[in-house]
């Protein structure tokens, strides 16, 4: 977020306290977020920017030591997962949709607003913007979140345009709820760390859809069908990113499906 981005290179070294620009002691520092990836076409560029200005550690580049970790999700059912969490907390993007000022003002108490109206919203948005910006993605150029969210390989090009495929693992959310322990196992192989298991279960007890939660909304058939066919496109370029660069896919079995279907 800008603002927490304003703070600064030293407010942000300072969350941190372990670790070292100076000093290559072998300690990794981590940060865990949702925004990374989809949060617009500046946000690679600032990592970069910020991690350049550090001196080189050992004839490397600090920037270079860099790993990025992707953890996708079937973009379906993570669309799905959004829309009820940003209706909830009134964070929709709700650019294309038709809604009164009373719905505008109160998102989450809106019942002429569906998941199904607002995906079909959205898809018709998306494909009124192709038209007008043949020339450029749809992410970021027609928005970055809510279906842009799961334009995947998009995103992960734009890393690619400043730092090398091999600072990059794609890791299958699926795996990680089949069974967390492999999947952390053969992602500390791929980052050089060990995995310590400390009683984790194989299942992580988390669903893949939250389309069975008690008292939440459904999800028509045809608007799966319809937004897995507007997203078909998007995955082949995914397969196609992985494939043709060296970023790393990370999963429990050997290579089928990204996304379990």
């Amino acid at each position: 977020e800008e603002e927490v981005y304003a703070e600064g290179w030293s407010w942000y070294t300072s969350r941190y306290s372990n670790c070292s620009t100076d000093l290559d002691d072998g300690t990794v520092g981590a940060d865990f977020t949702e925004t990374y990836l989809e949060s617009g076409t500046m946000t690679a560029r600032k990592i970069h920017a910020d991690y350049s200005q550090l001196a080189p550690s050992h004839g490397e580049e600090a920037y270079l030591k860099l790993k990025f970790v992707v953890m996708l999700r079937d973009p379906v059912d993570r669309l799905f997962s959004y829309y009820q969490s940003a209706k909830a907390d009134n964070t929709l993007d709700i650019e294309g949709c038709s809604l009164s000022t009373k719905c505008q003002e109160d998102l989450s108490s809106c019942e002429s607003l569906t998941f199904d109206s607002w995906a079909y919203d959205q898809v018709e948005r998306a494909s009124a913007c192709e038209k007008a910006n043949s020339d450029e993605n749809l992410w970021a150029s027609c928005g970055d979140t809510g279906l842009f969210g799961g334009l995947y390989a998009q995103q992960i090009e734009e890393y690619l345009n400043f730092f090398n495929a091999s600072q990059i693992a794609v890791v299958p959310m699926e795996a990680y709820t089949s069974d967390a322990p492999q999947l952390l196992t053969n992602l500390g192989s791929w980052l050089g760390l060990d995995f310590v298991r400390n009683g984790m279960t194989e299942a992580s007890d988390l669903s893949t859809s939250e389309e069975t939660s008690a008292g939440s909304e459904q999800m028509a058939a045809s608007t799966r069908s319809m937004l897995g066919s507007f997203y078909e496109p998007y995955v082949k370029e995914l397969y196609d990113v992985i494939s043709r660069t060296d970023v790393t896919f990370i999963d429990i079995i050997s290579l089928q499906d990204i996304f379990r279907r």
